[in-house]
Formats: C-alpha cells, sequence, structure tokens
C-alpha cells in the first residue's frame, strides 16, 4: 500500500484538530466565567438603586415599577441564556439593554419632557434625520453617548471569548424568562395604569419601564370611539359656499417656542422688560392652556390645527403625525384654503420631525418650508432668521403673480433649551449670564421681542398696502418651571398655562373674538373671528361651544357638549379617527 505523504502544515493542522477533539471529550462543558452568580448580584443590586431613583412620579416611589425592572432583568437574561449558552454574557447584556433604555429614556426626557416609549422605535428608524439633528444640537450627548456604546460592546465582545457555550441543561431558562412577565404584563395591562399613562403626560421618571408599558397602550385605544363617537360617511360631505369679505387680511401665526412670561419666576434684576413681550396691541393679557409641558411642541401645533384636544388621544398624542394622516380632513389650514388663501410652515427642524412634512400637507398646506430648505448659518437661528425667510416667501409669491391672502405659520426657536451657556453672544452681551438659566432665558425672551418688532416695522414698510393680522402663542413651559411649581394636577397645574396676543399691522383685529383666556384647541377660531372672516359649520359649533364652556375644551365641565361637537365632526367627515384605533 502506498504512503500518503502529508506536509508539515498539514499534519500541524490535523494534530491540532485532534488535540481539540480530545479536550473537548474530556471537558464536555465549557466552564463558565467564575463568579457570574456574583455579577447577577451586583447587576440586581444596581438596577434596585436605579430604579429607586428613576421609577417615581413627582418623587412618590413606584414599588410596582420596581418590581417590573427586576421582572424584565430576570426574563431578558434569561431569554439570552437560551439563546447564547452563556450565563455571565446573558446577565451582562440584560443589565446593559435596560442601563441603555433608561439612559436614551432620560435624554429623551430632558430634550422633549417624555420618557421613552414602545413606538420610538419605530419612530426614529423612520426618521434617522431626527438622530442626525439632535446630534447636531448636541454634539457632547452624542459623543458620549456613542463612546459609552463602543466601550460596552466591546467588553461584551471580551466577556464573549473569555467565556465558553455551556452545554448544561437551560431546563430553567425558558420559565424564568416567562413566568416573571406574567405579573408584570398583568400590571401593565391594566385599567389603573393604563389611566395613569393617559392622563400623566408621561412627566415621571420611569425611564426603565415606561417603555414597556406603553407597549400595552393599544389597548386603550379602544376608547376613542366613546370620545369621537358616529358614523363617519363614505365621502365628506360638501359645505356650503361661504361668503368671505372682498378685502382678507394676510395672517402670520408665530409659535414662540417654550416661551412663556418668566417675570413670575425671576427676580426683577434679571428681568429687564422695558417693554412687555406678552401683551396684545389693545392692551390685553391673554391665558392660553396649552397641554405640553417642557417639550413635545408638535402637540401645541396639533391643538390648533386640529381645532381639539390632544388629550383625547393620549397616550399616542405625541405620534399623531404618523397615526393620522388624511385623517384631519378639515384642519385650520383648510378653512383658510377655502377661503382663498394660500398657505405655508416656516418650520426650523427636518420635515422628518415627527412626520411633520407629510403630515402637514395633508392638514391642507401647500408648503412646508424646513431647516435644510432655509439653509441656516448655524442650528441655534435667531427668530429673525425665520422672520425673513418668511417675508421673502411673501414676495416671491407676489413677484409670481400669487396675490391671494397668505397664511404663514412660523415656529420661532431663540428659547430653546439649553439655556446653559449664552446663544448670540453679540446681542444683548451686557445682559449675558453665563451658568444662570434663568436670566439667560429671559434674555433670549428679550432678544426675541426684538427681532418680533422688527419684523413688524417690516412688514409695514414693505407691504404698505397689505394688511397683516400677527397671533403669537407660548406652546409651552420651560422644563427650568417644573421645580417651581407644586400643583401636580395632571391638567389643570400653572405649569400648563402660556399666553396669546393679537395685534395688526395695517389692519384692527377684532379684540372682542378673543377671550381673555381658552384652551389652545380654540386658538384657530379666535384667529378667524379676529381676522373677520366667517366661520363655515364646523367653526361655528366649535364658537357655539366656546362660549358654552367659557373657552374650556377638555376643561369643560360639561363634555357631553364637546362629545357633541366630536360626533357632528366624524359623521360631517371632518375628521374620521378609527386609523388611530389600527384601522
Amino acid at each position: 500500500m502506498a504512503t500518503v505523504k502529508r506536509s508539515p502544515m498539514t499534519l500541524s493542522l490535523a494534530q491540532r484538530f485532534v488535540t481539540q477533539r480530545a479536550l473537548a471529550q474530556r471537558l464536555p462543558t465549557a466552564a463558565p466565567v467564575p463568579g457570574w452568580s456574583m455579577l447577577t448580584a451586583v447587576c440586581l443590586i444596581l438596577l434596585c438603586v436605579i430604579g429607586f431613583h428613576t421609577e417615581r412620579m413627582f418623587d412618590t416611589f413606584s414599588k410596582a415599577r420596581l418590581a417590573i425592572v427586576l421582572s424584565l432583568f430576570v426574563s431578558l437574561a434569561s431569554l439570552m441564556w437560551l439563546v447564547t449558552r452563556r450565563q455571565a454574557v446573558s446577565v451582562f447584556t440584560a443589565f446593559t439593554l435596560l442601563l441603555g433604555i433608561g439612559a436614551l429614556s432620560k435624554v429623551k426626557f430632558d430634550y422633549t419632557g417624555a420618557s421613552l416609549h414602545a413606538f420610538d422605535l419605530y419612530y426614529y428608524l423612520q426618521a434617522p434625520t431626527e438622530l442626525a439633528f439632535f446630534a447636531l444640537h448636541q454634539p457632547k450627548v452624542a459623543s458620549v453617548g456613542l463612546a459609552v456604546l463602543a466601550l460596552l460592546v466591546s467588553l461584551g465582545a471580551m466577556l464573549w471569548r473569555f467565556e465558553g457555550a455551556s452545554h448544561r441543561s437551560r431546563a430553567l431558562a425558558l420559565p424564568l424568562a416567562l413566568l416573571p412577565m406574567a405579573p408584570a404584563s398583568h400590571y401593565a395591562a391594566s385599567d389603573n395604569i393604563q389611566t395613569q399613562m393617559l392622563h400623566a403626560h408621561f412627566y415621571d421618571g420611569y425611564h426603565l419601564t415606561s417603555w414597556f408599558i406603553s407597549g400595552f397602550n393599544p389597548i386603550d385605544n379602544a376608547k376613542l370611539a366613546a370620545y369621537f363617537p358616529g358614523q363617519p360617511p363614505t365621502a365628506k360631505a360638501a359645505s356650503a359656499p361661504i361668503a368671505a369679505p372682498a378685502k382678507k387680511p394676510n395672517i402670520i401665526l408665530v409659535l414662540h417656542e417654550s416661551t412663556i412670561d418668566p417675570r413670575p419666576y425671576v427676580p426683577a434684576e434679571r428681568q429687564r422688560f422695558a417693554e412687555d413681550p406678552f401683551v396684545s396691541a389693545d392692551g390685553a393679557t391673554r391665558k392660553l392652556f396649552v397641554e405640553t409641558f417642557g417639550g413635545r411642541t408638535w402637540i401645541s401645533e396639533y391643538g390648533v390645527m386640529f381645532g381639539l384636544s390632544t388629550h383625547y388621544f393620549r397616550p399616542n398624542q405625541t405620534f399623531l403625525g404618523y397615526l393620522l394622516p388624511g385623517k384631519v380632513r378639515h384642519s385650520l389650514a383648510h378653512a383658510l384654503g377655502d377661503l382663498g388663501y394660500g398657505s405655508t410652515y416656516v418650520y426650523p427642524a427636518p420635515r422628518a420631525f415627527a412626520n411633520t412634512g407629510p403630515f402637514y400637507k395633508t392638514l391642507g398646506f401647500e408648503r412646508v418650508v424646513d431647516y435644510f430648505d432655509q439653509k441656516p448659518p448655524a442650528y441655534n437661528k435667531r427668530d429673525r432668521d425665520h422672520y425673513d425667510y418668511a417675508i421673502r416667501d411673501l414676495k416671491a409669491r407676489r413677484d409670481a403673480r400669487d396675490m391671494r391672502p397668505q397664511f404663514t405659520f412660523v415656529m420661532t426657536e431663540a428659547t430653546h433649551f439649553p439655556w446653559d451657556k449664552p446663544y448670540f453672544p453679540d446681542v444683548r452681551a451686557d445682559e449675558a449670564r453665563a451658568g444662570d438659566p434663568w436670566s439667560e432665558f429671559s434674555r433670549r425672551v428679550r432678544i426675541g421681542h426684538d427681532d418680533y418688532q422688527a419684523f413688524k416695522s417690516r412688514l409695514a414698510r414693505e407691504f404698505p398696502d397689505e394688511a397683516f393680522l400677527l397671533l403669537g402663542f407660548g406652546d409651552h413651559h420651560p422644563i427650568l418651571t417644573g421645580p417651581m411649581i407644586a400643583d401636580t394636577n395632571p391638567v389643570t397645574s400653572p405649569r400648563f398655562d402660556t399666553f396669546y396676543r393679537i395685534e395688526g399691522v395695517n389692519f384692527t383685529p377684532d379684540y372682542a373674538a378673543a377671550p381673555p383666556a381658552i384652551e389652545i384647541g380654540y386658538l384657530g377660531n379666535v384667529m378667524l373671528s379676529a381676522a373677520g372672516l366667517p366661520l363655515d359649520e364646523s367653526f361655528a359649533l366649535r364658537a357655539r361651544v366656546m362660549a358654552d364652556c367659557h373657552g374650556l375644551l377638555y376643561r369643560c365641565a360639561d363634555q357631553t357638549r364637546v362629545i357633541a361637537m366630536h360626533r357632528y365632526l366624524v359623521e360631517r367627515g371632518d375628521f374620521v379617527p378609527k386609523y388611530a384605533m389600527g384601522k
């Protein structure tokens, strides 16, 4: 028999294979990482400490939420054990996931005033430009986050290589993965916790559990039918033509980001208001009740555009830009379009944010001009940059012989957080106080008012033959006021009180049409009436409810009046809410 001659390289590989196989037979199970049970104990202790500091609302600690944290940890670790056969890796991964979720929730809370929601996974995957926009606004936070993520992934990879796969029985893994979730899921789906989330604004510290419990929110969507009863028609009912005045004013709606009157919160020496930015041209100060605090500006936008209270859409009010496209068939922009108005939204963020660009097109806006369209020199633009664009847009329309009256919605951002350092350092430089957030906030309110006054002067100077109604409003409190307001009522707390202001350029508004205090859902009605425009059937009904409820909507004592208005809107085809229930 001929002898097969092997090369030294082949022999070496064969010997290595035989040696490894012999070792494998001698040690059928690879040893786990020493002290994995100690690692589990450490992670549980750390989660308890973190949970004690986060799982609380208005400083009230929730034992049930902490129990969910621990249940999630056990379940995630057990599922990972089933998949990876590595005990220490599974414990580390479960702990890292919960820690990462808590950190993301805290960042989101600081940025928007809301904890992490289950829908956020879909939302941010659909809006990568929003993540890039956040990184542009908060480069330090983004850099630290990426660095920590890289470190954790590296540690996990090292642990994976160090710990071999265990072949020991994993019979306990499945029960450990499923059993803790039974009581946790029952609690998350209960009427009590869903009702709490419906009314609690997510203004809490439940950073480790809110995302899990919010996954059960669709259970509560069935209540939407009670808020919006009626059967929508197959086609929108035809509206009777409305006699509009021959001369209609241009309308400019200004959203003043995070703006309130700081005087109740700031000592006199830190205010320096030579003029009152919050008073209307008739000398009256008017109060606006909004539906969000410290962030989530788009909720205030929806209230104005829908002519409804977004409270009825909880707990999904944050995501209506994804849930209601094409379902709000008669918004404020639609009503103005029926009266012959052109419409533009001057928006300071990417149009992908909250699906704003596509959604606002379905709300009747002809154009949504976003951050990238405006090509700003810096991300923290002054308000005058947005006003300048609004003027350029109107001039471009007139040059193109578009002589229709215009509805322009301008969203400003001078008072957007953070306030830990002076923005626009060359403006009112003697008033800048680094490290004093309230002084910086007040300074930016004054800068914003300077820009607004210059905007009015330009309108009067550059469009002497045109009339303008200007309506400005604050969308929500800055998060600075949170620790200063003791009232914790989730609906009527002073933390939801802002302002609205009316004035005209070459035009005198009907100030009698503007009550001293209203909920934000009526702001469109006030704007139409102050401009002297006729109200169609839907807005006429809103006006009657506003009068009967004394400017209140969700806060109205007679909710049967509000529900009856909803029924009318649904049956008329102005609003079709069933999509929000997943249909």
